[in-house]
């Protein structure tokens, strides 16, 4: 009895601990919140076409881990899938976790119509994700230099730089963070090399990294910066020099 007695309280004491963490972490998330922002294609899936290739490459794969479906960016046959696509492991999951302590956002350089049949297997029910970008409803210029080049989080967050400090994005693309790079985490790329020879645990880093900036005091940044790359800092010392130049014109 006495041992019933003992147990019974280290599961009370234990349901009670996690009772206050969860609810630590919803005032943390109301009071503080943190925004994520995810890419799609080669940083929390790959997207193989032809067709033919990608039964090739998925051969000892779950089907689990991938589905099948048409890119009209590409030759198809209607009613015919063209391209397999992959989840990076975990990906799913990490995601899913997220989702108790911050809010999520997807910003991807693809088509309305492959960005929605991705969506309709991560997210049917449209809980997920409270916005999503894609080229159709906003430009992208590419690999080319120019003013529009990379994915500008003001389309989601607005131009007040304020609203930026509670930010992270995840992308496998360092230009993509050229318009705010002091936001951007550089993602190993996902891509077919990985799909088929395995061994992928970027997303453990990717879930730390937005763990610690969930209970960042302030501003997420100085906290990304540990992670940057060399050639990531030096587009941030770039970008930050540009913004100095700009404030010295206005001002003159």
């Amino acid at each position: 009895m006495a041992l019933f007695g003992s147990a019974m309280r280290r599961t009370v004491a234990a349901g009670a601990a996690l009772a206050g963490g969860a609810a630590l972490v919803m005032w943390r998330r109301r009071i503080n919140p943190l925004h994520v922002v995810w890419d799609l294609d080669s940083t929390i899936i790959c997207s193989i076409c032809p067709f033919e290739k990608a039964q090739l490459l998925t051969l000892n794969k779950h089907s689990s881990c991938y589905f099948d479906h048409t890119d009209d960016d590409f030759d198809y046959v209607p009613g015919e899938p063209n391209t397999r696509t992959c989840w990076r492991p975990a990906a799913r999951g990490v995601i899913r976790l997220l989702s108790y302590f911050a809010t999520q956002h997807i910003y991807t350089a693809a088509q309305r119509t492959y960005t929605e049949t991705v969506l309709n297997e991560l997210d049917p029910n449209r809980t997920l994700f409270a916005s999503v970008i894609h080229r159709d409803t906003q430009h992208f210029n590419g690999r080319q230099r120019s003013p529009l080049r990379g994915k500008d989080l003001t389309f989601l967050f607005g131009d007040d730089e304020s609203s930026l400090r509670r930010v992270v994005f995840f992308d496998d693309r360092l230009y993509n963070f050229e318009p705010q790079p002091s936001n951007g985490v550089h993602v190993r790329p996902y891509n077919e090399d990985v799909v088929e020879f395995g061994g992928d645990v970027e997303m453990a880093r990717v879930l730390a990294i937005a763990v610690l900036a969930f209970w960042a005091p302030s501003d997420v940044r100085p906290l990304l910066r540990q992670f940057q790359t060399p050639r990531h800092k030096c587009m941030e010392a770039e970008q930050q020099e540009l913004q100095a130049a700009t404030r010295a014109i206005k001002t003159e």
